[in-house]
């Protein structure tokens, strides 16, 4: 028996299924293109000054920390990666929230009506003001053009292209496992010099010292083979000539009739 993913339920919803082949199918083209372009996985984490061994810990999840850290997440992505890729590159990145600012806001429920009927007369949708707000967003759902990233667009602007993990699916990026061998360093050796912030930047940072060339290789040898494993199995899954199974229960060396054949 192997142990189970115990997200796999939510995996297999539609609408997840779709983005995961979605993902396989695009990562497997570039593989098999003819000048495969090069992968740049991104991702993000965070650690708990005094480690987070425990079962709690305090953290800072005041506003102006999410805010802070969104704003240097788009700058660094545009001023320090875009900037610093030679080559058109494919950036696998996964949903956070400074990778999903749409460029094309849609209304949505906190929107005021004459917002959305503002939206769909640009749309070239006759707005009926005696519609209901309700009935205004259904309206909107029919004409919903495609989500447009402003990172993607961003990334566009310098030649590459990003492609989004699957909800759910960070086996797929290589980062989550070296995360998960720098957090174990850091969890065993924070406060060997103290606490702190000062004194969990330094830990942190020699925690990430640790992955060497050779350990991010292996991690990448390794994504790539299970990226291969479920490309293999949905093409699998989808193939339909397969014929049905069919067993013939009279079949055997036992004649049936021998347990219900009368006896002396």
């Amino acid at each position: 028996w192997n142990k189970d993913d115990p997200r796999r339920g939510l995996m297999e919803l539609p609408h997840i299924a779709l983005a995961r082949i979605t993902f396989l199918q695009n990562y497997m083209r570039n593989v098999n293109s003819e000048r495969p372009s090069e992968f740049v996985y991104l991702d993000e984490t965070w650690v708990f000054e005094n480690g987070s061994t425990c079962c709690r810990s305090w953290q800072d999840s005041s506003k102006q920390t999410v805010q802070t850290t969104k704003t240097d997440g788009k700058r660094w992505f545009e001023h320090q990666l875009l900037q610093n890729l030679e080559e058109p590159s494919i950036i696998i990145m996964d949903n956070a929230s400074y990778h999903s600012s749409l460029g094309n806001k849609v209304p949505n429920t906190g929107w005021k009506k004459a917002d959305i009927c503002r939206w769909l007369t640009e749309h070239d949708v006759n707005c009926d003001g005696n519609l209901l707000k309700t009935q205004l967003l259904d309206l909107v759902a029919q004409r919903k053009p495609p989500k447009s990233y402003v990172v993607d667009k961003s990334a566009q602007q310098y030649g590459h292209t990003v492609l989004r993990l699957p909800p759910y699916h960070c086996i797929f990026n290589p980062i989550e496992h070296i995360w998960g061998i720098a957090k174990t360093y850091y969890n065993k050796h924070i406060g060997r010099d103290g606490y702190g912030v000062e004194n969990a930047l330094k830990m942190w940072q020699e925690a990430l010292d640790t992955i060497t060339p050779q350990v991010w290789s292996n991690t990448i040898r390794h994504t790539e083979k299970e990226i291969q494993k479920w490309w293999n199995r949905e093409v699998a899954f989808d193939i339909e000539d397969t014929g049905p199974l069919i067993i013939n229960v009279a079949d055997g060396d036992s004649d049936a009739s021998q347990y219900t054949s009368d006896t002396d």
